[in-house]
């Protein structure tokens, strides 16, 4: 879950103790050898997943903030195996609840098919969560925030195919239904000055290209994954937006020795036409240590590198990590005269062995930023 935005050293010593009672639980459900040297899911190791049906993974989550009071949540995920020797599928739901009466649940499914000939993909975003707007473009103002409330039905579906042992090309449907209530007397969403300050559909369907050759879709060691997508927004699919979005993500990853595992990425995402602005792209969603709604824009890019040691000691791990983004209202605009940068450090908790799944809590810290994210699953 992103933190809010400010320093601190009372959210960090907060961080700390969840993670704490988070690896405590985990060590008392999951115990067992720690990960080796040999990072590689074995034939026999996946055949008897499958027997067993599949394994839990579960972090439970409780805090609290001035728009949300006491909050709980609960991150499940399973994982299975369609067929021996496929790529480990999961199933994840995130569910948060507050004193107010706000909710947000999302609900993940990632499948492979026998042979890994097909990747079938989603997210399903349920939520009444409040939010906030600071302004849209590169020198928005953190005075400037908005307090807002978001209703929101967020539908995507991806499925690709397998043309060649690592290519994968396919089809996705994006369906988004969103509306803004309590909104902040005297702001600019009051005024309707935003495009989707009102309520309003986005209905869009795209192509997506991918070259996946990680040695391990959870944690991956070595390989890559590039993907491109584009996706088209209009009335003919009963969208109330006309807009089209081009989105390219490059990761590699590099055993450098032993167990240290360097993670670099770039993610650019172009868009055209008339955005919601929810829908804007924003720095936050990839580069930890900002809100998701802190910079936001038509274009967007990011940069970023993390170097991993998992395990050091047992099943506990470190992570160091840091990046550079920007947005712009075109291609044409893009300057790196201030750029939003972010730094941070990371503890991990290898929860299980075989199919390299970690529980992360991340403390980052930007241009006039910062967070704390506790999570499953690494960052990208």
């Amino acid at each position: 879950m992103r933190g809010a935005e400010g320093a601190g050293m009372s959210r960090i010593v907060a961080a700390l103790l969840r993670i704490l009672i988070a690896l405590s639980l985990a060590a008392a459900a999951f115990p067992g050898p720690a990960f080796g040297d040999d990072r590689s899911s074995s034939p026999p190791a996946r055949a008897d997943s499958l027997r067993r049906g599949g394994r839990w993974a579960l972090l439970p989550i409780v805090f609290n903030s001035p728009d949300t009071r006491l909050a709980f949540g609960v991150l499940p995920q399973y994982i299975f195996y369609t067929a021996p020797g496929t790529r480990p599928s999961a199933a994840r739901l995130d569910a948060y609840y507050t004193q107010n009466r706000q909710f947000h649940v999302i609900v993940r499914p990632q499948i492979w098919l026998p042979g890994n000939a097909w990747r079938l993909a989603g997210k399903w975003s349920f939520k009444k969560w409040p939010t906030s707007f600071y302004g849209i473009g590169t020198e928005s103002l953190a005075e400037a925030e908005e307090r807002f409330t978001e209703r929101l039905a967020d539908l995507t579906f991806e499925a690709q195919r397998q043309l060649y042992p690592g290519l994968f090309a396919g089809l996705k449907y994006s369906f988004r239904y969103g509306k803004i209530v309590d909104i902040e007397a005297g702001g600019l969403l009051e005024d309707g000055a935003v495009v989707g300050s009102a309520a309003g559909h986005a209905s869009g369907i795209g192509a997506l290209v991918s070259w996946d050759t990680r040695d391990n879709v959870n944690f991956p060691a070595k390989g890559s994954l590039f993907q491109a997508s584009a996706t088209f927004y209009g009335g003919v699919l009963g969208s109330d937006y006309r807009l089209d979005r081009y989105s390219l993500d490059l990761r590699q990853y590099l055993t450098l020795t032993g167990r240290h595992v360097l993670a670099l990425q770039a993610i650019a995402t172009l868009s055209t036409g008339e955005l919601p602005f929810r829908m804007l792209p924003g720095v936050g969603e990839n580069l930890r240590g900002y809100g998701s709604m802190r910079y936001i824009d038509n274009d967007c890019l990011v940069l970023q590198a993390e170097y991993r040691i998992v395990p050091i000691w047992w099943r506990l791990g470190l992570t160091v990590f840091g990046g550079v983004g920007e947005v712009a209202g075109r291609m044409a605009d893009f300057s790196f005269d201030r750029p939003k940068w972010a730094v941070g450090i990371g503890l991990r908790f290898l929860l299980f062995t075989e199919e390299r799944v970690t529980i992360r809590q991340d403390f980052a810290f930007g241009r006039d930023a910062s967070g704390d994210y506790l999570d499953l699953n690494e960052a990208y």
